[in-house]
Protein backbone atom coordinates (compact mmCIF):
# COMPACT_ATOMS: atom_id res chain seq x y z
CA UNK A 1 0.00 0.00 0.00
CA UNK A 2 2.82 2.69 0.81
CA UNK A 3 4.51 1.83 -2.57
CA UNK A 4 0.78 2.58 -4.39
CA UNK A 5 0.40 5.64 -2.28
CA UNK A 6 3.90 6.96 -3.21
CA UNK A 7 2.77 6.30 -7.29
CA UNK A 8 -0.23 8.15 -6.58
CA UNK A 9 0.96 11.07 -4.98
CA UNK A 10 3.94 11.25 -7.61
CA UNK A 11 1.27 10.87 -10.35
CA UNK A 12 -0.75 13.79 -8.60
CA UNK A 13 2.43 16.09 -7.96
CA UNK A 14 3.56 15.41 -12.36
CA UNK A 15 0.14 16.37 -13.09
CA UNK A 16 -0.22 19.33 -11.13
CA UNK A 17 3.43 20.72 -12.52
CA UNK A 18 2.25 20.03 -15.80
CA UNK A 19 -0.93 22.09 -15.50
CA UNK A 20 0.51 24.73 -13.51
CA UNK A 21 3.37 25.21 -15.87
CA UNK A 22 0.77 25.90 -18.79
CA UNK A 23 -1.07 27.95 -16.57
CA UNK A 24 1.77 30.30 -16.24
CA UNK A 25 2.86 29.80 -19.52
CA UNK A 26 -0.84 31.11 -20.58
CA UNK A 27 -1.00 33.56 -17.94
CA UNK A 28 2.15 35.29 -19.02
CA UNK A 29 1.07 35.49 -22.33
CA UNK A 30 -2.21 37.25 -21.19
CA UNK A 31 -0.53 40.03 -18.91
CA UNK A 32 1.63 40.28 -21.66
CA UNK A 33 -1.85 40.85 -24.28
CA UNK A 34 -3.54 42.88 -21.13
CA UNK A 35 -1.05 45.20 -20.08
CA UNK A 36 -2.02 47.82 -21.77
CA UNK A 37 -6.23 46.88 -21.16
CA UNK A 38 -7.30 46.62 -17.38
CA UNK A 39 -5.40 47.44 -13.86
CA UNK A 40 -7.91 45.25 -12.53
CA UNK A 41 -6.77 42.21 -14.62
CA UNK A 42 -3.02 42.89 -13.93
CA UNK A 43 -4.24 42.77 -9.82
CA UNK A 44 -5.77 39.71 -10.63
CA UNK A 45 -3.23 37.68 -12.57
CA UNK A 46 -0.82 39.04 -9.76
CA UNK A 47 -2.75 37.47 -6.92
CA UNK A 48 -3.02 34.32 -8.82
Amino acid sequence: MFDLDLESIGQIVASILIIAFFLVALYRRRFKVNKKKNDGEQDYLHWL
